[in-house]
C-alpha cells in the first residue's frame, strides 16, 4: 500500500530495535485506513488497520475500550487455554479490573515462555485511551492512576520485557492523556498524519467502486483530484463522494 504512513514505519523501527513496546498513537485516529478486505482493499478504522497490517503477523490480538470491554480480536484459543480464563470466562469490564486480569495474562505468557511452553507475539490496542485514563493531575483519582500504573509498568517491567509484546494507546489529543505514560521515556509518541497525495489517490481508488458516477470525471487520473484534497481527511471525503453518488452528481474542480 502507497498509503503515506511514516508513523508506521516509525512503530516498526522503535518495535523491531527494542527500544520500546508501548505505543501512543495520537492526531488523526478518527479517520479511515485503506486496509486489506475479501475482494481487495476497503476503508475502515484505524484499530482494524492496525489489526490487519501492522499486527497481521501476531498471535494474539487483545482491544479494549470503556463500552466494550476486553474484546478478543484474534487468538482466542490462546487465552481459552489460560486457566484463569478457564475458571472465569470473561474479562472485567472496569478498567482497573480489566488491566489487572491482562497483567495476569502477561505474566502467565513470561511463566511459559521461561519454560519453552510458549512465545506468543501480543499485542494489545486500548481505544480512545484518554478516557480509561485521562490526565487527572489536581484531582485525586486512585483507580485512574493505579490503571495508569499498570499500562506504564507494560512497557517497564523487566519480566514482561521478555514477551514479544505491542501495546497501543489511541487518543485524539495527547495532552488529554494520563502524564504518567504521555510523558514516559519508555513510550513512544506517535502522531498518525494527514493522508498524503498518495494516499488519497490510493483511498480514491477504493471509492470509485462505491462512488463511481461521483468520480466519473477524474477515474483516468484520480492523482488530480487527490493533489487537491491535500489536508481533507478520508473520512471527510468520502462523505462527499457517498453524498454525491447518492445523487448521482459528478464531483468537479470547484468542489474540490
Amino acid at each position: 500500500m502507497s498509503h503515506d504512513l511514516s508513523w508506521r514505519s516509525e512503530i516498526a523501527e522503535l518495535y523491531e530495535s527494542g527500544a520500546t513496546s508501548q505505543f501512543v498513537l495520537y492526531g488523526n485516529i478518527n479517520d479511515r485506513f485503506v486496509t486489506p478486505a475479501k475482494d481487495g482493499t476497503a476503508l475502515g478504522g484505524l484499530p482494524e488497520y492496525l489489526e490487519k497490517v501492522l499486527l497481521k503477523g501476531f498471535d494474539v490480538i487483545l482491544t479494549y475500550d470503556l463500552g466494550n470491554g476486553v474484546r478478543i480480536e484474534k487468538g482466542g484459543e490462546v487465552i481459552s487455554n489460560w486457566p484463569t480464563f478457564k475458571e472465569t470466562s470473561r474479562f472485567p469490564r472496569k478498567p482497573r479490573e480489566a488491566f489487572e486480569m491482562l497483567t495476569h495474562f502477561l505474566r502467565y505468557q513470561v511463566n511459559l515462555k521461561r519454560l519453552k511452553k510458549g512465545d506468543q507475539q501480543i499485542a494489545i490496542i486500548i481505544k480512545a485511551a484518554n478516557l480509561v485514563i485521562p490526565d487527572v493531575r489536581g484531582v485525586s483519582n486512585h483507580d485512574v492512576s493505579s490503571t495508569a500504573l499498570q499500562l506504564r509498568d507494560w512497557a517497564t517491567d523487566a519480566a514482561i520485557g521478555e514477551l514479544r509484546l505491542a501495546t497501543f494507546l489511541l487518543t485524539e489529543n495527547l495532552n488529554d492523556l494520563h502524564h504518567l505514560v504521555a510523558t514516559h521515556p519508555r513510550t513512544g509518541r506517535i502522531e498518525v498524519t494527514l493522508p498524503s497525495v498518495e494516499g488519497m489517490a490510493e483511498a480514491l481508488g477504493v471509492l470509485l467502486d462505491e462512488a463511481p458516477d461521483a468520480l466519473s470525471e477524474y477515474k483516468d487520473d484520480l492523482g488530480i483530484p487527490a493533489g487537491q484534497l491535500r489536508g481533507a481527511t478520508l473520512s471527510a471525503v468520502e462523505q462527499l463522494l457517498m453524498r454525491r453518488q447518492y445523487r448521482k452528481e459528478p464531483i468537479h474542480d470547484d468542489d474540490l
